[in-house]
């Protein structure tokens, strides 16, 4: 959700080599829901509740969850880590 709804990514669009330089030539950055729907692969139900969702949670509030939850798993690996070291 975070990446493909807000991260702005550049597509590379096309690779020339002049000798040993290459030349990479990129899109405009976009994000990949922003390309599938310019691309017309997203059906309108989909792209309805993505939007819904980005609206919801908005791009800070999305990033303060991954956060929060990544900080429990982190905590839940290092509490495994201490258990499995008192038990040899």
């Amino acid at each position: 959700m975070w990446q493909n709804g807000y991260l702005p990514m550049m597509k590379l669009v096309s690779k020339e080599q002049e000798g040993a330089k290459v030349r990479k030539r990129y899109d405009e950055p976009r994000t990949p829901y922003k390309r599938a729907l310019l691309a017309d692969v997203v059906g309108e139900e989909a792209s309805l509740g993505f939007e819904q969702v980005l609206r919801e949670h908005g791009p800070m509030g999305l990033k303060r969850q991954l956060d929060a939850q990544m900080e429990t798993l982190w905590r839940l690996r290092a509490g495994a880590q201490c258990l499995a070291a008192t038990a040899r």
